[in-house]
């Protein structure tokens, strides 16, 4: 029985008698193959946006045109290739669909994409510019594809570096979108948006691309005013006010929120103003430190002074 070669990475199988008195030398070189499929970090030039990446089984462990046993590809080129590059992952020859498990990094020029293609028929990967995936083809048959090993990671605990990006889609970095470190701050950016601050100091805030809310501390005669960075770039477009009850006041529930609408019957140098500039958004309590809002229980609708204590002011900015 004559000798066989695996549909992988080109083990040679050694028929049964076969090789009398050399088999040592076939052993040793099947050992190297997969020394290589396990520990080799081996890198490939393209030359073209379409490439035929073939494994000849005649060929030795880390020789070239090896490459394909390799446990880590990095792919690069000459300069730009001109357009984003397709890997079509061979074996002996342009129809030998082999199974394939491998590490790759896209280090093509011009943040130019590297797709994987597993049989002719089947679906294939992207690898965007600068990012590693691990790859694997799901069988030998020209309907059998290419898939990207990480996608659907199931992990408990994930650590980015300082000054790391969680992007979405196929643009990294800064000129991406989703979320970053940077310099200790979170922040988060839409596709065609802003990076802006996630949370800025000790105010709380969530912000969506374009709008922040801002949750200010308890009212108190002894704090005037208060003011909070919105990171919005800009005079905001529209600004909302609302009293927040913290403990039940004047008929209102803790978490319930009165909007403040500058109605009821104010006396001098009482009341509440909202501010907004290109920075910062903010409040003024009156030097009388009295608010007045229609009571919600028993006299119902009777405007009467609020207990400052029991509610917090919300401003709400968009831009």
């Amino acid at each position: 029985m004559a000798s066989s070669y695996s549909d992988g990475i080109a083990i040679e199988l050694i028929g049964s008698g076969d090789q009398a008195g050399t088999w040592g030398d076939t052993t040793n070189e099947n050992l190297k193959r997969l020394e290589q499929g396990v520990a080799e970090f081996a890198t490939v030039t393209l030359t073209g946006t379409s490439t035929s990446w073939t494994l000849d089984e005649d060929v030795a462990a880390y020789a070239a045109g090896s490459q394909g046993r390799a446990a880590y590809v990095k792919f690069t080129d000459g300069g730009d290739l001109g357009g984003d590059a397709t890997v079509q992952i061979r074996g002996d020859s342009g129809s030998d669909y082999p199974y394939r498990v491998f590490f790759t990094v896209n280090s093509l020029s011009a943040s130019r994409n590297l797709i994987f293609q597993g049989g002719s028929a089947g679906s294939d990967v992207t690898v965007p510019n600068g990012c590693t995936a691990l790859i694997y083809t799901t069988g030998i048959e020209a309907s059998d594809d290419a898939v990207n090993g990480l996608n659907n990671l199931s992990l408990s605990n994930i650590m980015l570096g300082n000054d790391g990006y969680a992007n979405f889609n196929t643009t990294t970095g800064a000129s991406g979108y989703g979320l970053r470190d940077a310099s200790g701050i979170i922040e988060t950016k839409n596709e065609s948006g802003d990076w802006l601050n996630v949370i800025t100091g000790s105010r709380t805030a969530a912000e969506s691309g374009e709008f922040h809310i801002f949750v200010f501390p308890v009212l108190s005669a002894s704090t005037q005013s208060a003011t909070s960075a919105h990171n919005l770039v800009t005079t905001p477009n529209l600004v909302t006010c609302s009293l927040r009850c913290i403990t039940t006041d004047l008929g209102y529930a803790a978490g319930d929120e009165v909007y403040w609408s500058w109605s009821g019957a104010h006396t001098t140098n009482d009341g509440l103003s909202v501010y907004a500039n290109a920075t910062n958004v903010g409040y003024v309590l009156g030097s009388g430190d009295s608010i007045e809002i229609p009571r919600l229980s028993s006299t119902v609708g009777s405007v009467e002074a609020i207990t400052l204590g029991s509610w917090s002011v919300v401003i709400r900015a968009w831009r």
